[in-house]
């Protein structure tokens, strides 16, 4: 429904900054969502209180910042294998389904990446979407936060440095899935779980750096 005074339609452009208006209207107002992804986005910029990512798992020197935008995680370690740091919190009873806007940034090189993943904080062992400043897009499990253990499925995404990116339990099969638009999913793996690296207690939300510096942000956080 188009706004029916000028007055109306003022009043739910949203402002990005000072400088700044979006040409989007919001049709929700300005706490129905943001941007672009108007009617797609959590309500709400991802923080730590409204997304339950308050425990730290292999922090080291990472930072975390919340603003606007979201939350950002910052990775300044530096070695030779994709360390990752992150935030995590308690996986929902299956089934469920977790949907998420990422971005990475940070000059392409050797796997620096905006992570999603499920991980067994007992073991440490976590099966993780990989969301890389060189367009790649890979699932794959780690027996540490710094021990790479085999790569399970992967993408070229090269374009974007945003991107939708799912994780789903249904009680049976874990699932992972992307999309460019935060419309259409592509399920880019499935495992059973009764596979190994798939049973988890917790969901993440990090960032992986190998040699660069990697920033990853939480643009849209849901559970459903």
């Amino acid at each position: 429904t188009l706004p029916s005074t000028i007055s109306d339609l003022m009043s739910n452009v949203e402002e990005v900054d000072a400088d700044f208006v979006s040409i989007s209207y919001n049709p929700y107002g300005a706490s129905g969502s943001r941007g672009l992804y108007s009617g797609l986005m959590s309500s709400d910029a991802p923080t730590q209180a409204n997304t339950g990512l308050d425990t730290w798992y292999n922090q080291g020197s990472c930072t975390l910042s919340e603003h606007a935008g979201g939350l950002t995680i910052l990775n300044p370690t530096l070695g030779n294998s994709d360390n990752i740091g992150c935030l995590y919190r308690a996986a929902p009873a299956a089934p469920w389904v977790l949907t998420t806007l990422v971005s990475i940034s940070c000059p392409p090189g050797n796997y620096p990446a905006a992570r999603i993943g499920f991980i067994d904080t007992t073991t440490g062992h976590t099966s993780s979407f990989g969301f890389c400043a060189n367009g790649t897009l890979y699932v794959a499990n780690f027996s540490a936060p710094s021990s790479w253990a085999g790569d399970l499925a992967t993408v070229s995404v090269a374009g974007t440095r945003v991107l939708w990116l799912r994780l789903s339990d249904d009680g049976s099969s874990l699932h992972f899935s992307y999309s460019l638009d935060g419309v259409n999913f592509v399920e880019l793996y499935s495992v059973s779980r009764s596979s190994a690296y798939a049973g988890y207690t917790h969901v993440f939300f990090g960032a992986s750096s190998s040699n660069i510096t990697a920033s990853a942000t939480l643009h849209s956080w849901s559970i459903s």
